[in-house]
């Protein structure tokens, strides 16, 4: 498709596209290509839309706990009613990701980089980590849910805000405009300028309306009052009356 789409939402036949394009292992590049979109928008999509897949069980029953520090770990006794030598590893029934301290996380490498998707992989069926998919019908009804609670409130992710202010507040610091900065970084921003605006006014982001030097320089609008007029003196004073008085008194010296 060579129509560019950068202002408009993704539809399901385009995300169907997607989730065939990453099952096939085709770059974000050639994706992006494919649909006539940005690159980064196709990541970003695939990023805020995976799935998460819980952790299978082994051949012994036991939850695979993906922990750094499981080939040498010697922690016992995590459970308060434990009475067991074995190490916590061990045990099946060992809750290491909420009662050990020394618990770190250990992501596969695949879906710590793009495509951020287990999609194309082909050892998920033996691999033991946290899997990750993107499916075309999840992510269109998880895309109309968020349309619709955007509509009370903020639509975007404590992290996708952080990443705005990184974006947004510096440039706006250096003296460039709203408007500029969407101009240049429109594929980066996930939200439309006049949202932008917003959330500037409502101090969502590092800087505020003193920042924005234009803006500071423009009246306050006033509003229209609804209140009705009185119109009164309008009475026996309109165009009508006068051609109605000329007609009753055409020897009328008035005129």
């Amino acid at each position: 498709m060579s129509k560019n789409h950068s202002a408009s939402h993704f539809t399901l036949e385009e995300r169907e596209v997607i989730a065939q394009s990453l099952s096939e292992g085709m770059h974000f590049k050639d994706v992006a290509a494919l649909i006539g979109r940005h690159p980064s928008t196709i990541a970003r999509e695939v990023a805020r839309h995976k799935e998460s897949v819980k952790k299978r069980l082994n051949f012994k029953g036991w939850l695979n706990h993906s922990c750094k520090h499981m080939q040498y770990c010697s922690v016992k006794h995590l459970c308060s009613s434990c009475t067991s030598g074995r190490y916590c590893k061990n045990c099946i029934q060992r809750d290491c990701t909420t009662r050990c301290k020394n618990f770190k996380d250990l992501t596969c490498p695949v879906v710590s980089k793009p495509p951020y998707v287990c999609n194309s992989c082909n050892r998920k069926s033996s691999c033991s980590f946290e899997k990750f998919y993107y499916r075309a019908l999840s992510a269109h009804k998880a895309y109309l849910s968020n349309l619709k609670e955007s509509r009370q409130g903020i639509n975007l992710e404590p992290w996708e805000l952080d990443e705005l202010d990184r974006l947004v507040s510096p440039l706006i610091l250096q003296g460039q405009s709203a408007a500029h900065i969407y101009a240049g970084h429109a594929h980066e921003i996930p939200c439309s300028i006049r949202t932008l605006y917003e959330y500037i006014t409502r101090r969502l982001l590092s800087v505020t309306d003193l920042d924005l030097r234009r803006k500071m320089t423009y009246r306050k609008r006033r509003k229209a009052s609804n209140a009705p007029g009185n119109y009164r003196y309008r009475q026996g004073r309109t165009y009508e009356d006068f051609v109605r008085f000329t007609g009753e008194k055409p020897r009328c010296q008035c005129c």
